[in-house]
């Protein structure tokens, strides 16, 4: 598809940057901040120059004025024949993103794993998966998007790891392995512990809980039972984890979305969640309840972000569901350096409803963050329908309904997040 003759995403016919334009009411970076992050996109393609970051708060900020578009590499071009996209098809394409306005590129999950829940079971932290290429030809990609002035983020999966993984393969030989304290790991109830430690459920249906016949004790996943939750409160996992963030950044990944970060925290101990409505055995919400954003996420975040993201200028987008707008304060408030950005999902539930309430979501959100924070906008992703078929009109008004939200994403306030094909 060419652009050529056609006002990008980020641009109007005359050059003059009409996304900046149509937000600068409500910008809240300063001057300095967007004249750094103009010298910060002519520097990146040298990942060496470390001492020329910022530190603090100002290395991170360069996100607020960025477009990032959404890439989930499996589908989105194939350039070998094999039925599934590759690195190579993301480089060819890299030419048009950057004449499309394109800032950033977030990589949905491309570390090896087994593809049982699409790259979101990790199975080595530092190897991509074969499908999509080697890691020379992601290095090829990460020189050629820093050349053209665009940005990588990386899609990080910090909660779970795949049950291949090497660590969970330790971690379930035996009850002293060295490995057994990085997962959750726990005694049934019943007279044999047959039954699960709590009422806790899955996302994916059934219990939280799988139980392993070699040791008879039950482990956590939150996700599905090929996705065992890491152990974040042992600090091995933490270091860990913040090596394998520095081992990408070191590659020229510039940013990292956080999969399911609110889940990283859990409850010191494993009570049951409470009961909803008088209907035994269904439990209320029990994943915002008793395993979601818990004072201990926020304490592991802000250690990465001091060890991690802030001395490398890396920002961190979080996913994070169940938010209050007091619960998102928390998150993205700057007093707080935790999080550049989150993902929530209330303003994608609205299909039926009048449109004025998304209006009044919008300025709720702002009056939680004000001054202090920074949002993420959004209608579709790799985990949503496509949002002109459920809340607009793509039989009768496409064209009309696709410029309409465009329009809200790239002036609304906070950073706009599109998915491939939107544009």
């Amino acid at each position: 598809m060419s652009t050529k003759g056609k006002p990008g995403i980020g641009k109007r016919r005359n050059g003059v940057p009409a996304r900046a334009e149509a937000r600068s009411a409500h910008r809240q970076g300063s001057d300095h901040q967007r004249a750094h992050h103009q010298r910060g996109r002519r520097q990146r393609g040298d990942r060496k120059g470390g001492d020329r970051k910022p530190r603090g708060l100002r290395a991170t900020s360069w996100i607020r004025d960025a477009v990032v578009y959404q890439i989930y590499t499996r589908s989105f071009l194939d350039t070998n024949g094999d039925g599934v996209g590759d690195f190579p098809g993301v480089t060819r394409k890299l030419d048009y993103l950057a004449e499309l306005g394109v800032d950033v590129i977030w990589l949905s999950p491309f570390c090896d794993s087994p593809n049982h829940d699409n790259g979101y079971d990790v199975s080595n932290y530092r190897d991509v998966h074969r499908d999509f290429g080697t890691l020379d030809e992601f290095d090829e990609l990460v020189a050629r998007a820093h050349g053209l002035g665009i940005r990588i983020m990386m899609d990080l999966v910090l909660n779970h790891t795949s049950d291949e993984h090497p660590w969970f393969v330790e971690s379930a030989a035996s009850k002293d392995n060295p490995r057994r304290a990085w997962y959750h790991w726990a005694h049934g109830q019943g007279a044999a512990g047959e039954l699960p430690p709590n009422n806790w459920d899955s996302y994916f249906g059934g219990p939280a809980w799988t139980r392993d016949e070699r040791t008879g004790m039950w482990y956590l996943h939150h996700f599905s039972a090929k996705q065992p939750d890491l152990n974040w409160g042992n600090p091995d996992v933490r270091a860990e984890m913040h090596d394998i963030a520095r081992f990408w950044i070191e590659r020229g990944v510039d940013a990292f979305r956080l999969d399911a970060v609110h889940h990283i925290g859990k409850p010191e101990a494993y009570i049951d969640a409470p009961e909803s409505g008088g209907r035994p055995g269904r439990t209320a919400s029990p994943h915002f309840r008793s395993y979601c954003n818990l004072p201990a996420t926020h304490d592991y975040l802000r250690e990465m972000r001091e060890a991690v993201f802030e001395p490398n200028g890396t920002p961190a987008v979080g996913e994070t569901g169940g938010v209050t707008p007091r619960i998102a304060a928390e998150y993205v408030d700057e007093r707080r350096r935790e999080l550049d950005l989150i993902f929530r999902f209330d303003h994608v539930r609205f299909h039926g409803r009048p449109p004025a309430e998304i209006g009044r979501l919008f300025q709720q959100r702002y009056r939680s963050l004000g001054r202090r924070g920074w949002d993420a906008q959004f209608w579709s992703n790799h985990d949503l329908p496509r949002h002109l078929s459920v809340l607009g009109d793509d039989r009768w008004l496409p064209g009309k309904s696709a410029k309409l939200f465009a329009m809200l994403l790239l002036t609304s306030w906070g950073t706009p997040f599109i998915y491939q094909g939107e544009e």
